[in-house]
């Protein structure tokens, strides 16, 4: 079995998610079924704005029987937003429910995502294949976007694809986007592999308290 990640490249000024495949996986099985970005900006401590941009796209194999969401990081990296202080709070994600937290930032950044991801047409798609695996896939915001993805897909009923296969999250440099309940809601539902390298600061730098977060 073949893993997954995410990688950036600029072409015509455009930040595309692509998916790398090992000689197993050839990537002629493999076909775009749409992409799509996240834009937004916010307020630093000071007022100042601060602007931020990732992408995603929805790969499909009818071979492998497997959609695989891959996410892209940042196009100029994570430093302006450690310096600026944005991720320092959670928030609830469900009031029903409000042990499930997540990184605030986060929150307000994917929903840009989250409604074109989780639109009713891609719904509809997802649900009309429930033999086929879902796989969600990112590097550092692309990490983070990835693990917040699969948890609103499986807290959420309406979003929910109701395949018949646990989903796989494979995160790459990924930060911690969820508290330590939404983690274990997430893992009980869903394969979780995060890798990370011992010198990236990214993945441990973003947390309002780190015995409360963690992917």
């Amino acid at each position: 079995y073949a893993w997954f990640t995410s990688y950036a490249y600029c072409q015509n000024d455009f930040l595309e998610a692509g998916l790398c495949c090992t000689d197993l996986m050839p990537s002629e099985y493999w076909k775009i079924v749409d992409r799509g970005n996240g834009q937004v900006t916010f307020k630093d401590r000071e007022g100042n704005d601060v602007y931020g941009e990732n992408n995603y796209v929805i790969w499909q194999s009818d071979v492998h029987k497997k959609f695989v969401l891959g996410f892209t990081g940042t196009r100029d990296g994570m430093t302006q937003f450690i310096e600026q202080g944005i991720y320092q709070s959670l928030v609830v994600i469900d009031s029903n429910n409000p042990q499930y937290r997540a990184n605030e930032y986060d929150v307000q950044w994917m929903k840009k995502i989250l409604d074109q991801l989780y639109s009713p047409e891609h719904i509809n798609m997802f649900r009309a294949h429930p033999d086929y695996q879902v796989v969600f896939t990112g590097h550092s915001l692309g990490g983070a976007c990835a693990v917040y993805m699969a948890f609103m897909m499986l807290y959420w009923p309406q979003y929910n694809f109701n395949s018949n296969l646990r989903p796989q999250v494979i995160t790459y440099g990924g930060y911690r986007s969820l508290n330590g309940d939404a983690v274990q809601f997430l893992e009980a539902r869903a394969d979780v592999y995060r890798v990370i390298h011992y010198a990236d600061t990214i993945p441990e730098t973003f947390h309002c308290q780190k015995d409360d977060q963690g992917n």
